[in-house]
């Protein structure tokens, strides 16, 4: 990978900021998403044209997207980082395709306005309701776990990342400031992303070793992540933290 880019995740990043700029420029309406797969809403100037987009980003020296395609309503919208030089190709459904190949600059240029754009750090919205995660907050604090920590894992990190979730268990620190995570997770099904299972994972089990780890795969060793949960093993090790429903859980709390 170009010495500009650690791992995979960056390149992404790259690209989305890369997109962003570029339908800011043309007046496009862009949203950033955490929705099935995909990384933006974007609406045509007009408020005519809609659509999702899942923005590809490629070291490939390529004219159009060729990968798998998950859903109908989304735009593969590519960004080609080709030598020095990155270009967008629109999609075939994009709002975008009159624009045809368009050379974005040069990569070096780009890099530079990117690293100093502070939206970088901006977070993906969350997929669960806030006033939903305030109502389990108010009811941990009047259970065995006061201090309770959410974690979200979305349809695409569930479907087409290898490895397990990055911040399962997280830093000794934040293990430390809290009693518990509440790790939910999501599905896309006919463009609907619903909440699959939700694991109740006690702090105590892992300061007493008790949880298994796994080995973090390359790309969470280049971010300085030293050990993962092993989800499978926890879920059947401990089934009785594995909850269908919000409602279950909240059962499970009042006990």
């Amino acid at each position: 990978m170009q010495q500009h880019f650690s791992n995979k995740s960056q390149l992404g990043a790259f690209g989305e900021f890369i997109y962003k700029k570029f339908c800011n420029s043309h007046g496009i309406y862009i949203e950033r998403t955490n929705f099935c797969h995909t990384d933006f809403f974007i609406k045509s100037g007009d408020q005519r044209h809609s659509h999702y987009v899942d923005v590809k980003t490629t070291l490939r020296a390529t004219d159009k997207y060729s990968g798998k395609r998950y859903h109908d309503e989304i735009a593969y919208e590519l960004i080609v980082i080709s030598r020095d030089e990155v270009f967008f190709t629109p999609d075939f459904n994009s709002i975008l395709r009159n624009h045809g190949r368009v050379k974005l600059g040069t990569l070096d240029t780009l890099i530079n306005e990117w690293e100093q754009d502070s939206d970088v750090v901006k977070k993906r919205k969350r997929i669960t309701d806030q006033l939903l995660l305030s109502k389990l907050e108010d009811q941990c604090a009047n259970s065995k776990y006061p201090r309770i920590r959410f974690v979200e894992r979305g349809a695409a990190s569930a479907t087409r990342w290898t490895g397990t979730v990055d911040n399962l268990p997280g830093t000794q620190s934040t293990i430390n400031n809290a009693d518990a995570t509440i790790f939910l997770e999501y599905q896309c099904k006919d463009f609907q992303e619903d909440l699959s299972r939700i694991l109740f994972i006690p702090h105590g089990l892992i300061t007493a070793n008790k949880i298994q780890m796994r080995q973090p795969n390359k790309r969470q060793k280049n971010k300085g992540i030293d050990r993962v949960i092993d989800l499978p093993a926890f879920v059947a090790e401990y089934p009785e933290y594995v909850f269908a429903t919000i409602a279950s859980l909240r059962t499970f709390l009042q006990n």
